[in-house]
């Protein structure tokens, strides 16, 4: 398994202080029904639980039973995470966070590993800061990172993950809905495909509104013997949208199935 070099811890006093009227809670190395624990807070009140996890620590997602899998984030959450890991321990298919609806979910300073399910699945609220999501696979999933709501991500990486393609379209990171990535990297992913209808991009696959500013993309490929539409940049897919500050190179419009993708002409920049 590879491994990405932890990001740069900074932390500012705007992170390290909870929000007036919030709920803080802090962790100890290993435990992740507290963390369990401290979802379900925050979804039973209508205030912010601020979690810090222990410094460099280690939380593991395994069996449902032992309260290792955590519940969909249906309050407001922020998640300290002083460097620490959450992984994945469990042979079976988990995602990391899920947001609900009416859910809101703060990541910092935090590394996502091994979700088998796809890492990310958010229909609410999604802000990461400072944090990597790695060594991920979705093979029912259509992506490591889906979208429905708004998310957003600031100097963070999505690296070394796979998908296999389980659907009619997969990507790494698929937007269907208002997602804004600034300062982050797209390093080592890989798409395969078990069906020559797949739209298959190993980059981001665009339904939504989508705002990139210094966003990077190294060696990403889609692997498959098909021949088909691939791409290993951004796509652009029904009205989608993009604002961003990247090379025209970078970015292909898919009008209509089974047409080829089309080089974008003056996508809007910032």
């Amino acid at each position: 398994m590879r491994r990405l070099a932890r990001l740069l811890v900074i932390p500012t006093l705007a992170a390290l202080a909870a929000p007036l009227g919030a709920t803080e809670i802090r962790l100890r190395n290993r435990d992740t029904p507290g963390l369990n624990r401290a979802i379900e807070q925050a979804n039973a009140s209508s205030e912010r639980v601020v979690v810090h996890l222990a410094e460099g620590g280690i939380y593991t997602l395994g069996e449902p039973e032992a309260g290792q899998v955590l519940p969909p984030v249906r309050g407001k959450v922020q998640l300290i995470g002083n460097g620490a890991e959450i992984r994945r321990y469990a042979a079976g298919a988990v995602t990391l966070f899920e947001v609900a609806t009416e859910g809101s979910l703060s990541l910092h300073d935090l590394t996502l590993a091994e979700g088998s399910h796809g890492a990310l699945r958010n229909h609410g609220r999604l802000r990461l800061e400072r944090v990597s999501v790695v060594d991920s696979t979705a093979a029912e999933a259509q992506a490591v990172v889906v979208n429905f709501g708004r998310f957003e991500a600031w100097d963070s990486q999505i690296a070394f993950n796979q998908v296999m393609g389980g659907g009619r379209d997969v990507a790494v990171v698929m937007n269907h809905g208002d997602m804004r990535l600034h300062s982050v990297r797209l390093d080592g992913n890989t798409v395969s495909r078990r069906f020559p209808t797949l739209v298959a991009v190993a980059g981001i696959l665009n339904y939504g509104q989508l705002e990139l500013l210094d966003v990077a993309f190294d060696q990403n490929a889609v692997s498959d013997g098909f021949g088909g539409l691939s791409y290993e940049g951004v796509v652009l897919a029904g009205n989608g949208g993009l604002r961003a500050s990247i090379d025209h190179d970078l970015v292909r419009r898919l009008d209509a199935l089974p047409r080829p993708f089309a080089p974008i002409q003056g996508f809007a920049g910032r």
